[in-house]
């Protein structure tokens, strides 16, 4: 399992939910999901997005990199600024 494997597992155990709750609701399929958790597939910044648009008050910073708590308090995220990628021509 690799590191964010453990850490989107840790999730659905928070969140008393499975691969497959979390499919119906992002629209990811369940064996992708399955692959990013056993460490099979690489989650991507699309996979990111879509898990951030559901579960708004989660950490990415603690998901891809284990650092701080695994929920963004109210509070805090109206202190964080979105950062967009840049446009290239």
């Amino acid at each position: 399992m690799s590191e964010i494997g453990i850490r989107l597992d840790q999730l659905l155990k928070m969140l008393k939910t499975n691969t497959l709750r979390v499919s119906k609701d992002t629209g990811l399929s369940q064996s992708f999901l399955s692959q990013i958790i056993n460490g099979k597939k690489d989650i991507s910044r699309n996979v990111m997005e879509v898990i951030a648009k559901k579960y708004p008050n989660l950490s990415l910073n603690w998901l891809l990199l284990g650092v701080g708590e695994p929920f963004v308090t109210s509070s805090l995220k109206a202190h964080l600024v979105e950062v967009k990628e840049p446009d290239f021509y």
